[in-house]
């Protein structure tokens, strides 16, 4: 997510029919096509999508002091609503350093970059990175 998003962003309002938020999702991709055609998944996980939107849209940052502690960012490469910029703006929500990393793929990132992720991680949090966890 952004940080404090200045004005309505399209991308954060829920779309209002059942295919508009598939279509939100195929766009957003990280979401397997099959079960995006089954009835029941549709059933199950869209109310559950809808509220995630829902809460992002109704989000309203509160200006306050700058935070004490160091910012380091994610965003995926390709992200196709998340723009480098907006991420970059978590930089003015800390007195202290800012980092920001992007990494390969789009919107659901995470789901294929948890290595690099957490490598990232430790290097920051000065944690040794095992060499094998199974």
């Amino acid at each position: 997510m952004a940080a404090h998003d200045r004005g309505r962003l399209a991308h954060r309002v829920a779309p209002a029919s059942e295919e508009a938020l598939i279509d939100r999702l195929r766009l957003l991709g990280g979401t397997d096509a099959e079960a995006l055609a089954s009835a029941e998944f549709r059933a199950f996980a869209l109310p559950y999508v809808r509220n995630d939107f829902q809460l992002v849209q109704s989000y309203r940052h509160t200006p306050g002091p700058p935070l004490t502690v160091p910012i380091t960012a994610f965003t995926g490469a390709d992200d196709p609503v998340v723009r480098l910029d907006a991420v970059a703006r978590w930089a003015e929500l800390t007195a202290r350093e800012f980092s920001c990393h992007v990494l390969p793929g789009g919107h659901f990132f995470l789901g294929h970059e948890q290595a690099a992720l957490w490598a990232h991680l430790h290097a920051r949090l000065g944690i040794a990175t095992p060499a094998h966890c199974g």
